[in-house]
């Protein structure tokens, strides 16, 4: 049993018990001084009296002060504990958050998009769920990183993810699979949906501006695949990467649906 409840039941049991020892020795002692002090007059009774309430009360008020004194001392220092433990817990779940994240650009990594791609799998496995995988490439990155360095390169490489991570809804899921590849997990997405939400990200991307009052024509290429029924999420991904590749083969800023019936095809190639 915690201390605090232990002492808390010692309190309601000497504020119970107490007041019934405390009559009854009232009782016993006033009967006594009844007995021995027949002749005093009424002034000296009620010294008598007052200083014999005084000396009744005044132990169970003293044990009472210090038992509520110990339980506050206890409280409080459960609180400390308490506080302390929703500390180490909120830097726990931020250590595991950050171990989930990129550096650069603050989205997933590929750990935690596998994780993900699991958890959605399992969820269509049940029934009544659709998602699909999209993988994207950032077309201009290596251009980028040649021409104007690395600081320029992880610069756009934070401004498209933002933009994506516009696009998206909360229930998407967005990580970072290499330096120029980022993963998709569209949720409650067909992939006529998909399709629309890849032009969306064309379209705005074109638009990005590297530094101010320069305009940098961007473009990604995308692969595309949603769930056959007893894939791995690890042969989803390689679904995806194979029209990834299929579509960086045909020019930049395409997007290739992956079909499960080529996939003798593709793999060939």
């Amino acid at each position: 049993m915690a201390p605090t409840v232990l002492i808390r039941s010692a309190l309601m049991i000497y504020k119970s018990r107490g007041c019934l020892l405390l009559m009854a020795n009232s009782v016993v002692v006033y009967s006594l001084v009844l007995f021995f002090l027949r002749d005093l007059d009424v002034y000296q009774w009620f010294v008598l009296a007052a200083t014999m309430v005084i000396l009744a009360i005044a132990p169970y008020l003293i044990i009472f002060s210090a038992l509520k004194s110990l339980s506050r001392e206890v409280e409080e220092g459960n609180l400390e504990t308490l506080y302390r433990d929703r500390e180490l817990v909120t830097m726990r779940t931020k250590l595991s958050s950050l171990a989930h994240l990129d550096n650069l650009t603050g989205c997933y990594n590929e750990r935690y998009f596998l994780d993900v791609l699991s958890e959605s799998i399992a969820m269509s496995e049940r029934g009544g769920y659709v998602f699909t995988l999209l993988i994207l490439r950032y077309d201009q990155f290596d251009y980028i990183l040649n021409k104007q360095g690395l600081s320029q390169g992880n610069e756009a490489l934070k401004l498209y993810v933002e933009v994506i991570n516009k696009i998206l809804r909360e229930v998407d899921t967005i990580a970072r699979l290499g330096a120029d590849k980022f993963g998709l997990i569209l949720s409650d997405s067909s992939e006529n949906d998909s399709v629309l939400v890849f032009d969306r990200i064309v379209r705005e991307i074109s638009r990005l501006q590297l530094t101010e009052g320069q305009d940098t024509i961007a473009t990604n290429t995308g692969g595309m695949t949603s769930y056959f029924r007893g894939e791995a999420p690890e042969a989803m991904l390689g679904y995806a990467n194979l029209a990834l590749h299929s579509a960086m083969d045909q020019g930049e800023g395409g997007l290739i649906i992956f079909d499960y019936e080529s996939t003798k095809e593709l793999t060939k190639e």
